[in-house]
């Protein structure tokens, strides 16, 4: 997935401000509210 956008402009600066940032505990926090996992939505809406 990275090799897809590593020449876009900015690429690198935009990875290190996300490294520096809170993005995983809050990625962290909000899946720890959740009410069903991606498994349930696929099954839900007959996704593949």
């Amino acid at each position: 997935m990275i090799n897809a956008v590593k020449d876009v402009p900015d690429f690198g600066r935009a990875l290190i401000a996300l490294f520096n940032s809170d993005a995983w505990a809050q990625r962290l926090a909000l899946r720890s509210k959740r009410k069903h996992d991606d498994d349930w939505f696929f099954d839900r809406f007959s996704l593949d």
